[in-house]
């Protein structure tokens, strides 16, 4: 979680978006994490995994980088490998 934060406060304000789906069971377990824990993107409750299925997730966390128009990008976003795909992508 702190590289995402790092790249999203990198990368914001050129276009970079991030929506968190969190699949937890407990919905207040998730609120009483986000209120210690305040992130500053969306975040979606899916307690039964069909947007996590859908996404191509085995594993969590799962990341995923889709280009403006929502076209798959990049499976497994994450690492220098995502800074450097998203310095390629909002420098265009």
């Amino acid at each position: 979680m702190p590289e995402i934060k790092k790249r999203y406060e990198e990368f914001h304000n050129k276009g970079f978006e991030i929506i968190g789906i969190s699949i937890d069971q407990d919905k207040t377990a998730l609120d009483r994490y986000l209120q210690e824990n305040p992130l500053s993107w969306i975040m979606l409750h899916d307690p039964k995994q069909i947007l996590f299925k859908q996404c191509y997730g085995n594993g969590v966390p799962h990341y995923i980088l889709l280009d403006r128009n929502g076209k798959v990008i990049m499976l497994h976003a994450y690492g220098e490998l995502l800074k450097t795909k998203l310095m390629d992508l909002l420098t265009k």
